[in-house]
């Protein structure tokens, strides 16, 4: 599980994938993201939320991908 201590080290991020992923996706305006929920999402949801992304989880891939879908066509 990921805690808060892990997501700040001073005055830098860990240069963890879920770290960089996350910066990538807000350095690119993505806000949202949709998935499965389980291990390993699970974590990288969590981080996401606490860094002000939303996280919406589904228990089937294909409703993830239609929800985002819809909303990529309606943004």
């Amino acid at each position: 599980m990921i805690e808060g201590s892990q997501i700040m080290v001073g005055d830098s991020l860990n240069k963890t994938g879920a770290n960089l992923l996350i910066k990538a996706l807000q350095e690119n305006n993505i806000n949202r993201m949709y998935g499965i929920v389980g291990i390993p999402v699970t974590d990288l949801a969590r981080l996401a939320e606490l860094r002000g992304m939303k996280y919406y989880g589904f228990r089937r891939e294909d409703s993830a991908v239609n929800v985002a879908a819809a909303t990529g066509y309606l943004t």
